[in-house]
């Protein structure tokens, strides 16, 4: 039921635990039933804490991964200019975002990385995505020539090793430039549990199939980790 403490026809006795009802009538419960009751009744509430899994299940809750959090290969923080086979941090107008190499008639790619460990909340076994804010911003005539954003995802052992890949989304391409999307990556969810380390890796691939017109160059906003959760 909702607060007895402040319910308009319930009080709670001063040291104590048990509310008494102040009037007679219905008083409205959360199920949206009502209970009826006699002026001066006591009603001896549930205290205590509820159990997690007598929660309710939030299916695909959000968690930001901030861009200072991400990673180069070498486990280093992103670098503030282009740094080869690496995405890098790029700040303009108060914006923050990370960008992949500058690609002039080539293919470039470009790779970040981040630690994500599932917090007490999560439900065991439940959906994990990775969402991958994401554009290819052009300059000139460039021309995009399939160009991809790929995850690949691992759990690693309090031991230190990894497993195979367990992202189970392919490489996904652009069906324009200039144009922001949300790339979502499943993660193979079989056995996950609260406490488990998951490593994201990040790899663009950017193909500008025109000579010397132009550039084009992967934009990503924070990436976001989705999850089932209670609580």
């Amino acid at each position: 039921m909702p607060d007895a403490t402040y319910h308009p026809k319930v009080y709670r006795k001063q040291g104590g635990s048990e509310f008494v009802a102040a009037s007679g009538g219905a008083i409205t419960v959360e199920s949206g039933g009502t209970l009826d009751v006699q002026a001066g009744a006591t009603l001896n509430l549930p205290t205590g804490s509820v159990a997690r899994a007598g929660l309710v299940e939030d299916a695909l809750q959000i968690y930001g991964i901030p861009v200072p959090r991400l990673q180069q290969t070498t486990g280093i923080p992103l670098a503030a200019s282009e740094t080869a086979g690496n995405f890098n941090v790029a700040v303009a107008a108060n914006v923050i975002t990370a960008q992949g190499e500058v690609t002039d008639n080539e293919t470039e790619v470009s790779v970040c990385q981040f630690q994500f460990v599932l917090p007490p909340e999560y439900v065991a076994g439940g959906d994990v995505k990775v969402r991958l804010p994401v554009a290819i911003v052009k300059t000139g005539a460039a021309v995009d020539n399939g160009s991809t954003i790929d995850v690949s995802a691992y759990k690693q052992s309090d031991a230190g090793a990894v497993g195979s890949d367990i992202c189970a989304t392919a490489a996904q391409t652009f069906a324009a430039v200039d144009t922001w999307y949300n790339k979502d990556f499943t993660i193979t969810a079989t056995g996950l549990v609260a406490g488990d380390v998951l490593n994201i890796v990040v790899t663009a691939s950017i193909i500008d199939n025109e000579a010397g017109g132009g550039t084009l160059r992967l934009n990503m906003a924070p990436p976001k980790v989705l999850l089932d959760v209670k609580g």
